[in-house]
């Protein structure tokens, strides 16, 4: 590398280090395009073994972040274990018109459609599995219904009435009904259909 070249790299890495203490964060595009394209330049380099023993360990001292695609996914997953411990009740919603819950939402559609086409490592998956990531939404909806219906039965000693008052009642109601017609036409799992069978799904079909 010539000295100039040397130069301009050493003036670089001392601006991306006033930048990282003065913002806590890497340059956006938009916001300083030639720092940017510099440290995605440094990544390429080091990847492809071009990047020099003594550059590699003057950005390692600023922590620097080699692989991006991975830092971004770990600050998502951060964010959204921050979001499950405010709401344990839900996941982000895309309709969300906060925009940090907007744009969780759609890194979590984005987990599920590599989830889906085997692009998700094991210890990603591990990782979500022990917060609950809802990987198959459908399933997840099932199991949730299934569980309020278990604690309205614990609760009231009785199944859910459809003339109820209260519109969470009817709805509990309307859905064993459902699994009623599910079980005719063989639909269930196994599983769901041994979780109806726990429920007293038989009682309840007598009492049609």
């Amino acid at each position: 590398m010539s000295e100039r070249s040397e130069a301009r790299w050493q003036a670089l890495f001392e601006a991306l280090k006033e930048f990282l203490a003065r913002e806590q964060r890497y340059p956006k595009k938009a916001e300083d395009p030639r720092l940017y394209t510099w440290c995605a330049v440094q990544r390429l380099k080091r990847k492809s073994g071009e990047l020099d023993e003594e550059k590699i360990l003057l950005l390692d001292s600023l922590n620097f972040i080699w692989n991006i695609q991975d830092h971004i996914w770990e600050q998502n997953f951060a964010s959204l274990q921050k979001f499950r411990l405010r709401h344990p009740d839900r996941w982000p919603s895309q309709r969300s018109r906060d925009l940090e819950e907007h744009h969780l939402a759609v890194w979590f559609l984005g987990i599920r459609k590599d989830f889906k086409s085997g692009k998700l490592s094991k210890d990603r998956i591990e990782r979500l599995e022990k917060i609950d990531f809802p990987f198959y939404p459908r399933a997840d909806r099932w199991e949730r219904t299934c569980q309020k219906v278990e604690l309205w039965i614990a609760r009231h000693g009785a199944f859910p009435q459809r003339n109820s008052l209260s519109s969470e009642e009817k709805k509990l109601h309307n859905w064993l009904r459902y699994q009623v017609t599910k079980m005719d036409f063989d639909v269930l799992t196994p599983e769901q259909c041994r979780r109806l069978s726990d429920l007293g799904i038989a009682r309840f079909r007598a009492l049609l």
